[in-house]
């Protein structure tokens, strides 16, 4: 438990991506997992987060594509077209740890979504 526990903690660190955008992408990834436990923790960490930061460094067109990007993922990762690949690559603002960190988070969250589901299926 201490072990899914702090790597749960950890993915909610910023290191790379600004928290507010990891969770607009988890909130993407919610509405095709229709889990409404995870959905309402993300919810409340994104209230937190909008009182703490009014603003970050990252501009329009980066959020823009690691949202693009995060909800292909969502899917799967095949979905990720060549084209965003190109897009992410011609980017001079999205490096390979931010695509690392964008990916992590979404594996995190597949697992909450997995223990959060089996949890509900046990009541």
């Amino acid at each position: 438990r201490r072990a899914i526990v702090y790597v749960i903690g950890r993915n909610f660190v910023s290191d790379n991506l600004p928290l507010k955008l990891k969770v607009q992408v988890g909130l993407g990834y919610c509405d095709i997992l229709q889990n409404a436990v995870v959905e309402g923790a993300l919810k409340e960490v994104l209230t937190s987060v909008e009182k703490e930061r009014a603003h970050h460094d990252k501009s329009i067109e980066v959020e823009a594509l690691i949202l693009k990007v995060g909800k292909a993922l969502s899917f799967a990762p095949t979905r990720v077209t060549p084209e965003m690949v190109k897009s992410l690559h011609s980017s001079e603002n999205v490096t390979p740890a931010m695509i690392v960190e964008l990916v992590t988070f979404l594996a995190v969250l597949q697992t909450l979504h997995r223990i959060t589901s089996f949890q509900i299926v046990q009541k």
